[in-house]
């Protein structure tokens, strides 16, 4: 077969409840090696995007050692994925039989994804973003649909109007104006999934000739807009 009849079948050889395995785009090991070790160990299967879509939510983001913060990764952790170094993967392979994700959860790189993923399996857990109005300025770094997205799937809600808004995301565009609430960088929305904890807004406050681009002290290296 060739490679692209391969990259069809992969997305149907499982159950729709087995595991569904997303990689970054900053992994740093071979496709292939990791499509043939789930090939053996069954009961899994790739995902080339994530998506908040009802049976199409990823169970595990997949990274390399030195793991970097990606719209894949905010995404799962939104969700309440499991985020694993790829040794899991290939431990699992050596013992040929799937092990438990705890010992390989990257809590150290991302300390919010244990308590995202803990807070999705109960469901009386107050949502991230619960009752927050959040305008989205022009010209964010991270495209307006997936700001929207990863809002949304945290409790929070899209106004179109920055007078509506309890927190305004301001991009490299002209300030925000008539706001009467929180003027921040995106990177307060990034910082804040990334420790599953609301972030105070002071340390992301826009300051003019400020880029939304600019690193935060959480911020790990890496563009939140990379797969």
């Amino acid at each position: 077969t060739t490679d692209d009849e391969e990259e069809e079948d992969d997305s149907d050889l499982y159950d729709k409840n087995a595991s569904r395995i997303i990689v970054t785009s900053s992994a740093t090991y071979d496709m292939h090696s990791v499509k043939a070790a789930i090939r053996t160990l069954k009961d899994a299967s790739i995902r080339d995007d994530v998506s908040f879509e009802e049976g199409s939510n990823v169970t595990h983001v997949l990274l390399s050692e030195n793991p970097v913060r990606t719209k894949k990764v905010l995404y799962g952790i939104a969700m309440g994925a499991w985020l694993v170094d790829a040794q899991w993967l290939f431990s699992s392979l050596s013992k040929n039989k799937w092990m438990g994700e705890e010992e390989f959860e990257l809590v150290k790189a991302f300390p919010g994804c244990r308590k995202a993923r803990l807070a999705k399996q109960d469901k009386s857990a107050k949502d991230l973003l619960a009752h927050k109005r959040i305008f989205i300025s022009s010209k964010t770094k991270m495209e307006r649909k997936a700001l929207k997205e990863l809002i949304e799937q945290l409790g929070g809600s899209v106004v179109s109007l920055a007078e509506k808004a309890n927190i305004c995301l301001q991009g490299e565009g002209g300030r925000v104006s008539g706001a009467p609430g929180a003027v921040v960088t995106e990177n307060w929305l990034f910082d804040s999934i990334t420790e599953y904890e609301e972030q105070p807004y002071d340390k992301y406050a826009f300051k003019k000739g400020a880029s939304s681009s600019s690193s935060s002290s959480k911020k790990r290296k890496g563009s939140d807009d990379d797969e």
